[in-house]
């Protein structure tokens, strides 16, 4: 049996510097020292957020108004969002780098927000619960990664499962109105090709703001901005085009690879396109990759996602 000590109730409030104020304000518990132990994968974290505090952490989780509980881990300042904890409250498991924030029921205002500042106010109050601490390990093909910051992900092969399409998924706010440009920069090897299909960015009304983001529209690439450059090594077939031999949905997708290369060849490619964006406006943005392997050995294959 495990006991924890619950809990400190916090109130905060985001206000936009507008004419017209628009705020949410909630109520939660923190749990300090004490993280969830999800037994099914309905309870994963819809999103991980890079965040430099847990007052930001709290802030993010004001923003999405699906979420019902975060939890920041205090040494890689990552803030897990989690939109279904039920059953969660007594099943908390000891981790003294986390700290778990649940939205207490009926008390969130969920009015649209673009957040410019922030106040928070605290009471505290204490009690004692007990809990069973119990162990489980959930697995997952769909990945679901988050960051404010122009970096949006690296994926390589230490995060990727090789040979499955994979969801990676992420939020972002705008700081600024005007355009903003979503880049995903490929490295390839001769023992890897990537594949990227059904990419996608939504505005807080769900709009989409990519063109051809399945790669299926005639001339193939219309909408976005490419290049590549064979950096070491040689190749004897195109390293960055179109390709039908996988795709994630319809018959086409965007592939950097170079199979028929030597044991040095190195392949770089972008490819990016850009959107006009409004300043506090959160977008969704959402991609399938696929990591193919082709032969073993060490690996520098990486695509780095970039919003600026």
């Amino acid at each position: 049996m495990a006991q924890r000590r619950n809990s400190l109730f916090i109130v905060f409030v985001l206000v936009t510097q507008l004419a017209a104020q628009d705020i949410r304000s909630v109520y939660m518990s923190k749990e300090v020292g004490w993280q969830f132990q999800c037994s099914n994968t309905t309870c994963l974290p819809f999103a991980t957020v890079a965040v430099s505090n847990i007052i930001n952490c709290q802030v993010a989780c004001l923003a999405q108004v699906q979420c019902n509980g975060a939890s920041f881990h205090q040494s890689t300042s990552n803030c897990e969002l989690f939109a279904d904890i039920s059953n969660q409250n007594g099943n908390l498991s000891a981790n003294i780098d986390t700290v778990t924030m649940i939205v207490i029921d009926g008390t969130r205002i969920p009015l649209a927000s673009t957040t410019s500042t922030s106040t928070i106010s605290t009471s505290t109050s204490t009690s004692t619960t007990s809990t069973t601490s119990t162990t489980s390990v959930t697995t997952s093909t769909t990945t679901t990664m988050t960051t404010q910051n122009p970096k949006v992900n690296s994926i390589n092969i230490n995060n990727i499962t090789e040979n499955v399409w994979t969801l990676f998924t992420c939020t972002y706010m705008s700081a600024t109105s005007g355009n903003l440009t979503l880049n995903f920069n490929v490295t390839a090897t001769f023992r890897h090709d990537w594949y990227l299909d059904d990419a996608s960015v939504k505005d807080p009304s769900s709009v989409e703001m990519l063109a051809n983001g399945n790669f299926e529209s005639s001339p193939t690439l219309t909408g976005w901005n490419t290049g590549s450059n064979i950096s070491s090594g040689s190749c004897g077939s195109t390293p960055a085009n179109i390709s039908s031999t996988y795709s994630h949905s319809s018959n086409q997708s965007y592939y950097v690879g170079c199979s028929s290369g030597s044991g040095s060849t190195i392949v770089s490619a972008w490819i990016s396109q850009s959107f006009s964006a409004l300043s506090g406006d959160i977008y969704t943005i959402s991609f399938w990759v696929y990591l193919y392997r082709i032969r073993g050995g060490p690996e520098d294959a990486v695509l780095d996602v970039t919003m600026n």
